[in-house]
């Protein structure tokens, strides 16, 4: 018996492993595709800086935009655009996200996702640059 074991076990754990692989491949394909454009932002304290984010998603389930608190940026205007047919019969959602530096420095938006069902995807890291102001100049609104 123990000899049987042996020669069945190796296969039945090759077997869950490519089970586990392929259940794996399936909801990778699932996954929302995101774009957060541009991947870099340069202005100046005041100056509007907007960030377009784009998913692509495969169900019409509701989805929910999760926006941080970041340094050195103040969110503005959340701006909604209508919802899309996607290439693969799935939705895309449009947000543009209007910030404002409030003084010179970098940050990184870096925790912006989207909630679907209870599990969050995380969009790109935009770099954002704030730099001083030239002398008798200062961004605004």
């Amino acid at each position: 018996m123990v000899t049987a074991l042996r020669r069945f076990l190796p296969r039945t754990v090759a077997a869950c492993v490519l089970l586990a692989g392929a259940a794996g491949a399936g909801d990778v394909a699932r996954e929302p595709r995101l774009e957060a454009r541009p991947g870099e932002l340069t202005g100046v304290p005041g100056e509007p800086l907007v960030v377009e984010l784009v998913a692509e998603v495969a169900t019409p389930a509701q989805v929910k935009l999760r926006v941080p608190g970041v340094p050195l940026l103040v969110l503005r205007a959340t701006e909604k655009q209508p919802v899309e047919p996607g290439a693969d019969g799935g939705l895309v959602f449009r947000r543009r996200l209007i910030w404002q530096g409030l003084e010179p420095g970098a940050a990184l938006l870096d925790g912006i996702c989207l909630e679907i069902a209870g599990r969050e995807y995380h969009f790109p890291a935009v770099r954002v640059t704030i730099r001083p102001a030239p002398p008798g100049k200062e961004g605004g609104p």
